[in-house]
């Protein structure tokens, strides 16, 4: 493959087919995997997943915002598209002119869009994340709002609060919850469609509550959503490297601070790197004087305080070490590798996080087959 210069995220199209693939394969033939790629495809490019994805027979997609379901829309006309959140009264009225599912958390919700036209919802239930949705036991509710004449019932959700926990007790509380919401429903004859509660912890674990359909999330792009779940079923494979050059190389005298605060003392005379990317790029700051990155194979430490464009790495010793040499924040060299859940450890946050928060000034180099098929930026010049 092409070896770049400059910062950039680099996407594999073909690990995002492969964990889709192995959620199909988990799950059973009648059981719809649809994908989630709400907040740019989880900071992956949603344009260019949503198109991979649909190359390989996915026909539903969730987002979260009515904005990122427009975008969607002005790419892909054929595609389901459902959204996970609220939508606000003025641009309901998109929803319908761009054939959208609204997801609906509320009477008033539903009476607002059932005033406009008619539109495709599923329906929201809250089993006990608190965030939206019918309370678990207001079928009646429920019950009201299928008699909207604009309104098509087309599937009805809920959200697992702590499936990537150890502890599925709280899980199983909450699906039996559902399960009693959707009997009372039945016993009403209101038929809400499409019934689905996993998420990426749910669908690993919890394979008893796949039901009509799964929401595949963080694991498309090769995460598990923590390390209580089990890795031993669906091996993924992580999709993003987060890469960056070397600026300048200079030296630093035993005694002398590197970087604002001199929070990092040289404790012997010192050679170090200055690389091209900072926190304004997504490199979260309290990794300072907390972490490595990968320099010509070999693990190097950061030193001193994470700068808004740039950061410092101590490569005293490294004798085949030059301007330009390439940086992996995360990912692969030859004989190394540091993982976006190591990144994630060492900023006390998680593997969502990291990969979210890279910048939108970062371009994204899409790669299928080995090959470098889109360069989101023209000011990466190829090497």
């Amino acid at each position: 493959m092409e070896k770049l210069k400059g910062t950039y995220a680099s996407i594999n199209l073909d690990n995002i087919i492969h964990n889709y693939k192995e959620v199909c394969k988990w799950v059973a033939n009648d059981v719809v995997v649809t994908t989630v790629v709400k907040s740019d495809a989880y900071g992956h490019g949603e344009k260019n997943v949503v198109q991979a994805l649909i190359e390989n027979g996915v026909k539903i997609v969730c987002v979260s915002t009515i904005i990122e379901a427009l975008r969607l829309r002005k790419n892909f006309q054929d595609i389901e598209i459902i959204i996970l959140g609220y939508t606000p009264r003025t641009l309901l009225k998109k929803v319908a002119e761009n054939n959208l599912i609204q997801t609906i958390s509320t009477v008033e919700e539903a009476e607002m869009l059932n005033e406009i036209s008619k539109t495709k919802v599923h329906i929201k239930v809250n089993t006990g994340m608190n965030r939206l949705g019918f309370d678990f036991n207001n079928a009646a509710s429920i019950e009201k709002i299928s008699k909207f004449k604009n309104l098509e019932i087309c599937g009805i959700f809920t959200h697992l609060y702590s499936s990537d926990s150890a502890d599925k007790t709280a899980v199983e509380i909450q699906f039996q919850r559902f399960r009693n919401l959707i009997a009372m429903l039945k016993s009403k004859d209101v038929n809400v469609g499409t019934k689905h509660v996993c998420n990426s912890g749910g669908i690993i674990d919890s394979r008893h509550m796949h039901l009509d359909m799964v929401r595949e999330g963080i694991m498309l792009y090769g995460l598990y959503p923590s390390n209580k779940v089990s890795k031993e079923y669906i091996k993924l494979k992580e999709c993003m490297e987060f890469k960056s050059y070397i600026a300048s190389i200079g030296s630093v005298k035993k005694g002398e601070g590197i970087g604002y605060g001199h929070t990092f003392i040289a404790e012997k005379d010192m050679k170090v790197a200055t690389i091209n990317l900072g926190y304004s790029d997504g490199l979260f700051r309290n990794l300072s004087n907390n972490a490595e990155v990968i320099i010509n194979d070999q693990r190097r430490k950061i030193v001193g305080r994470i700068c808004m464009n740039m950061f410092m790495v101590d490569v005293t010793d490294m004798e085949d070490v030059s301007i330009e040499d390439e940086v992996i924040i995360f990912g692969k060299s030859e004989n190394n590798y540091i993982s976006i859940d190591e990144v994630a450890s060492k900023a006390g946050t998680i593997s969502y996080e990291i990969v979210c928060r890279t910048g939108y000034s970062v371009p994204r180099v899409y790669v299928k087959n080995n090959k470098i098929i889109e360069i989101e930026n023209d000011f990466i010049v190829i090497k």
